[in-house]
């Protein structure tokens, strides 16, 4: 499973942080060798690049949040398309008594973007302000290897999932609020469900 990481390995950033300039965060966004990305106006020292990463590296980060896919490669800021860990937010939610019937449903919850606000904000402390995430949508379904969004460990295949999904992608940097989505996934078990619905959009303030 997968959260947002920071990668500070072979970064002017890492030398900083080392000398105690920055205070590395708790959450980062993960750098994928040979896949980093750069905002347009961002600090050009500074690389963001996303993976999804393995549940052995996870075990100081909070499981509400199972994949995410970072966006911003040659963009204005840099947004985040989430997947919710639908077990454990599940739980979450019939704790704090909220009714929902499915996935897509439960993503939507005002409260669950909620959650998954304070998770971000955590992530955005201490980064520098060019790869602070802007604003983030949840997804109506988790990101998986059978629909070829990800591979068999786990890694984002962004280029798939840029195609798949470019309405979203595009979505996020306009002044749009939500993006309405009308489609058909599959499930393992071979059964269908058609999504029809609004996918809300979050802007992350400071």
């Amino acid at each position: 499973s997968g959260r947002f990481f920071w990668d500070y390995s072979n970064t002017q950033l890492a030398k900083e942080t080392r000398a105690g300039r920055v205070k590395a965060p708790t959450i980062f966004i993960c750098a994928m060798a040979g896949k980093a990305i750069r905002t347009r106006w961002g600090l050009p020292r500074y690389s963001l690049a996303p993976v999804v990463l393995d549940e052995a590296r996870m075990k100081k980060v909070r499981a509400e949040l199972r994949d995410s896919w970072i966006i911003g490669d040659k963009l204005d800021y840099v947004t985040a398309v989430v997947c919710i860990d639908y077990a454990v937010v599940g739980n979450w939610a019939d704790e704090k008594k909220l009714t929902y019937t499915s996935y897509p449903e439960l993503s939507q919850k005002p409260e669950v973007y909620d959650l998954v606000q304070e998770q971000i904000l955590q992530a955005n402390k201490d980064l520098p302000e060019a790869a602070k995430i802007r604003k983030f949508i949840n997804l109506y379904k988790e990101f998986d290897a059978d629909d070829d969004e990800l591979t068999r460990t786990r890694k984002l295949r962004r280029a798939f999932v840029e195609t798949r999904y470019k309405e979203i992608m595009d979505a996020l940097y306009t002044d749009k609020d939500s993006v309405h989505i009308d489609t058909t996934i599959t499930y393992e078990d071979g059964r269908k469900a058609h999504i029809n619905t609004d996918l809300h959009i979050r802007i992350i303030g400071s």
